[in-house]
């Protein structure tokens, strides 16, 4: 009870100081101090209740209450009995003006402020200081937290978003079948021999397949369809830290067999035929008979169609075959049987060709000098070279002549789209030795070699280039001529080179001797009687 008076008693004398005349120039502590408890510890134990003393005006307490200590979040009653107000949560007041970044900028709060939220539902709106922030990484791409930290016990946070600076590029998806061949749009492929569609990505990313159908309003998922009908393979690729996402897709048909046959198509020319300007030309094509069909001619990559007149300007074309499918036919599922192009090349004047010798016509050799006659004709040219001997009317062909006399080295110009045709040739000539030479002779065998009767044999006689000779047969030590014709019967033969004189090589000759012996039938049939 004796708590209680003195409460009432502080209360009462602050009431009549209130009302006192000279309350208005008195000070509140004045005022209290005449009142003074008898007791001084119960008023230092309640001395939120003093310093409100100061206004009557107001049972609300004032802003320094509002900061009392932290340690407990819900409300407290003073020893007189008074609620003390505290803080129990803060939280974002007004956001940032900045969440977006780029990674490496500087985090920026300008505009941020908490609100202090009190245990008597009162709020104080604070703006925040750098010292209340914890800033996050602003190096690491994505989304992260910034937190805010009031009187080193209450928190709260903004999420901000860092965005990578790199300029992401997006990664190329292409498509082949499982044969190696190119997968495009419009391509079909049969019920009864369905290809694999393989799928690249240039990138390190992952991305997703899906099938659709019914130009895709129908999504079939990740299961290739297999059922006759028109389809589409999608790939999306999914972004990362350096490649943007992407999407992509082919489409195509899957058919059941046909029993119709592919229309067979020939060209009379090759892809990259050319034409010159002006020359007419002629491009046959055949189709199978019975097979429905319309020839047109196309130009820059089939962009500008020319109808069935034949073109003549310069330029790139192709000429293309477009089957009627009927009852028996149908169009060739690879395309490319059905063009072929060409071009036309303008026409311009054509050149004669430059030839040069390394010699002049009537320059002299040296029997069996190893001489040399460099040609060289015009670039782009199309030639040959070839000897002649007696004033062209013995042609020696591309083999280089050796032997004493006056010869013709000729070159021929072919015309082509540059060149007219054209001949030129320089004569020369070969003298001959000024003493004459001993001709070589050369026989496969040795003498006294023994051949079987019965049994082919070949001799080889090879004589110095430039040499006339004959090869003969002789028998009974040469006293027998066979002539030319190599004896096969049992006996002693010899065969024989004669090198006859010219302006080259003296006169001479070689043999060898040999025998030709009984095998041994005829050996038995001549032991045995008759």
């Amino acid at each position: 009870m004796k708590k209680l008076n003195v409460i009432l008693l502080a209360t009462v004398a602050t009431l009549l100081a209130s009302c006192s005349p000279t309350s208005s120039s008195s000070s509140s502590s004045s005022s209290t101090s005449t009142i003074q408890p008898t007791s001084s510890s119960v008023i230092s134990s309640s001395s939120s209740i003093s310093s409100n003393s100061s206004s009557s005006s107001s049972s609300k307490p004032s802003s320094s209450s509002s900061t009392s200590s932290a340690t407990s979040s819900s409300s407290t009653t003073s020893s007189s009995g008074t609620d003390v107000i505290s803080i129990t949560s803060i939280e974002i007041g007004n956001y940032p003006d900045k969440t977006e970044y780029n990674i490496g900028e500087e985090l920026d709060i300008t505009g941020l402020t908490i609100l202090v939220n009190y245990s008597d539902g009162s709020q104080k709106e604070v703006p925040v200081t750098l010292d209340m922030v914890i800033a996050p990484s602003m190096n690491k791409e994505g989304q992260t937290d910034v937190i805010i930290k009031y009187e080193e016990k209450y928190q709260a946070y903004y999420t901000i978003n860092i965005k990578s600076t790199i300029e992401k590029e997006k990664p190329t998806i292409t498509f082949t079948l499982d044969d190696g061949t190119t997968f495009t749009n419009g391509t079909t492929l049969l019920t009864n021999d369905l290809k694999t569609i393989i799928v690249s990505v240039n990138a390190v990313v992952d991305y997703e397949i899906f099938y659709t159908k019914d130009d895709g309003e129908t999504n079939l998922g990740s299961k290739a369809p297999t059922e006759p009908g028109l389809y589409a393979i999608n790939v999306t690729t999914l972004e990362n830290a350096y490649y943007s996402s992407t999407t992509a897709f082919v489409w195509y048909y899957i058919k059941a067999p046909s029993v119709k046959k592919e229309a067979e198509i020939s060209f009379s020319i090759e892809n990259g035929t050319k034409f010159t300007q002006g020359e007419p030309y002629n491009i046959e094509v055949t189709v199978s008979s019975g097979a429905d069909y319309e020839v047109y001619y196309t130009k820059d990559d089939g962009e500008i169609d020319l109808g069935a007149t034949a073109p003549t300007e310069p330029g790139l074309y192709a000429v293309n075959v477009r089957i009627i499918e009927n009852d028996e036919f149908v169009a060739p599922l690879d395309n490319k049987k059905t063009w072929r192009w060409f071009e036309i090349v303008a026409k311009t004047e054509k050149q004669d060709a430059e030839i040069s010798f390394s010699v002049a016509s009537g320059t002299h050799f040296t029997y069996g000098e190893d001489y040399q006659i460099e040609v060289a004709v015009s670039n782009g040219a199309d030639y040959e070279v070839y000897y002649t001997k007696d004033d062209g009317e013995t042609n020696l062909g591309q083999n280089k002549p050796t032997a004493p006399g006056t010869y013709a080295i000729n070159v021929a110009v072919k015309e082509n789209a540059t060149f007219k045709a054209k001949n030129v040739f320089v004569w020369y000539v070969i003298d001959s030795p000024s003493e004459l030479q001993e001709a070589v002779i050369e026989i496969s065998i040795e003498n006294g070699t023994i051949f079987t009767y019965g049994t082919p044999y070949e001799i080889t006689v090879k004589v110095s280039d430039g040499a006339d000779y004959e090869v003969y047969y002789t028998k009974d030590d040469g006293e027998t001529n066979l002539g030319t014709t190599a004896p096969t019967e049992p006996g002693v033969y010899a065969i024989n080179v004669l090198v006859k004189e010219n302006n080259i090589y003296k006169s001479s000759s070689a043999f060898r001797w040999y025998r030709i012996n009984e095998n041994e039938a005829q050996s038995l049939k001549k032991v045995l009687p008759q």
